[in-house]
């Protein structure tokens, strides 16, 4: 009869530690914490990864993209914009002949990307949840892709 508070009290405790190692395996969407986007649909967030003009409050949303971490690219094609690197490649070069699309602004380290966000009104970037939180003046309006 003693074993079953402790079965009990270690299932909890394990699905706290799961939880807290997903939050880190978490990738978000953000923007400025001074912006008034309070969330972008999927099909917006696409959008401005394609170089299309995305308005939120008279104000136009900019995409910045990270391309210093491997993983993040593969979730970034796979999870935000649906397709392969080569495709979307191939769709941005596109939108530029076509549209005059303009690409996403591409960084390479987190607090370069950080910067970018907050100094502009209201751009967005996806990032590691765990970079979020270790940024100020950043806020997450959208869960991207939450790992196992």
């Amino acid at each position: 009869m003693m074993r079953r508070p402790a079965l009990i009290s270690f299932v909890i405790l394990a699905c706290m530690v799961a939880n807290s190692a997903n939050a880190e395996r978490s990738v978000v969407l953000v923007t400025n914490a001074t912006c008034e986007i309070e969330s972008l649909s999927m099909l917006e967030v696409r959008k401005a990864y394609f170089g299309l003009t995305v308005s939120y409050d008279n104000s136009t949303v900019r995409a910045y993209r990270l391309n210093g971490d491997e993983e993040l690219n593969q979730i970034f094609y796979q999870s935000i914009v649906a397709m392969s690197e080569k495709s979307y490649e191939r769709r941005l070069r596109s939108m530029l002949l076509k549209y005059g699309s303009p690409r996403p602004i591409a960084i390479h380290e987190v607090g370069v990307l950080a910067s970018a966000v907050r100094e502009s009104n209201c751009a967005i970037a996806y990032m590691w949840q765990r970079d979020v939180d270790a940024e100020s003046g950043l806020k997450s309006i959208r869960l991207l892709w939450q790992g196992d």
